[in-house]
């Protein structure tokens, strides 16, 4: 009995050496190939956040390139806005002469249909050469006063109205002035100082027409008081 015990105890320690020494060999494959520690240098370098991957597709260029594209030179900046403008007088002047109740503002209203569905025409096709899309239609404060100018007839338009076309022809003169001076663009710039006069003379006339109907109690005062 004794002896075999002996012999199964030393059969269990060889077969504990075995398995040992089967680990002790499987254990450096599995860390040297297997292991995170291995793979993770490749895999931050190419995915991971902080990675070559990640950092050449951020967006900055990205945006840069798309400011770029919606930044509108000084010159190009003014010519949507003369569009926008000249397309509410050419509307208002319109509404002047179906509910102005003087003559005075039916005429003014006729002549800013004609004048500026001229200026019109002539920036737009400067736009067509340069390949620059305008405005089709007058500023979202100009389709306000346009809504609210339909609402009146008679006197009460003549004044709204004429208030109006002082104010805007004031704005207008000095942005065209300015572009006529400083314009970098040497076709846009003459067209500004070509329509200029003509804005001067609109400036002049609806002033006198103020001062005929009321429009603005100011310029009626500094026109009539000479007289």
């Amino acid at each position: 009995m004794r002896a075999q015990r002996i012999i199964l105890l030393a059969v269990a320690v060889t077969t504990l050496s075995a398995c040992c020494m089967a680990q002790g060999m499987g254990q450096p494959q599995g860390g040297s190939m297997g292991q995170p520690g291995m793979n993770q240098p490749n895999q931050q370098g190419m995915g991971q956040p902080g990675g070559i991957g990640q950092n050449g597709n951020t967006p900055p260029s990205m945006g840069t390139d798309s400011m770029g594209m919606n930044m509108k030179s000084p010159d190009q900046e003014f010519m949507m806005k003369a569009a926008q403008g000249g397309l509410a007088e050419v509307k208002m002047g319109n509404l002047a002469k179906q509910n102005g109740g003087s003559d005075a503002v039916k005429q003014f209203g006729d002549r800013m249909v004609t004048d500026h569905t001229q200026a019109n025409d002539q920036l737009r096709k400067i736009a067509e050469q340069k390949g620059i899309t305008l405005p089709s239609s007058p500023s979202s404060k100009d389709k306000r006063i346009s809504k609210m100018l339909q609402s009146k007839q008679g006197a009460d338009f003549d004044k709204a109205y004429i208030h109006d076309m002082v104010k805007d022809h004031e704005a207008d003169v000095a942005e065209f002035r300015r572009e006529a001076e400083n314009g970098k663009d040497p076709v846009v710039k003459a067209w500004a100082q070509k329509t200029l006069p003509t804005l001067e003379q609109h400036l002049d006339s609806a002033k006198q027409v103020a001062g005929q109907v009321g429009g603005n109690e100011k310029t009626a005062g500094a026109m009539s008081s000479p007289q």
